[in-house]
């Protein structure tokens, strides 16, 4: 089979349940797509589970457009790099608690790789 076409490629955020006597998978939760804000992030990614609120963190840390500023997967020749950190709810459909877009102008670019949340300074 050809690629998809970057124009209509997209990642996110998955959650499975996967009942092994049955072998059986089937999808729970997902973010990021259709219907959500759609992102391609062609590499360094990564999504947690957050126990103590049950949000989902997701990091979309290898984002490149080029210089037309379309999306691409293709960093040289002028592509543009940039990262985006975002909390969702687990709920259906999820929803945004917090947004962080990592996108200055730099002779590299961003790229960023397995995001944590620390823990609030402040009580």
């Amino acid at each position: 089979d050809e690629p998809m076409l970057v124009s209509e490629s997209f990642s996110r955020a998955v959650e499975y349940r996967v009942d092994e006597d049955n072998m059986v998978v089937r999808e729970v939760w997902s973010y990021g797509g259709e219907g959500d804000e759609k992102y391609f992030s062609s590499f360094v990614s990564d999504a947690d589970w957050m126990p103590q609120t049950g949000n989902v963190l997701a990091t979309f840390g290898g984002l490149i457009f080029d210089s037309e500023g379309i999306p691409t997967d293709r960093g040289g020749g002028g592509g543009h790099y940039w990262s985006r950190i975002v909390e969702v709810t687990s709920d259906r459909p999820a929803e945004k608690v917090f947004e962080l877009i990592i996108d200055e102008e730099a002779p590299e670019g961003w790229q960023v790789y397995r995001a944590e949340r620390l823990p609030g300074l402040y009580p």
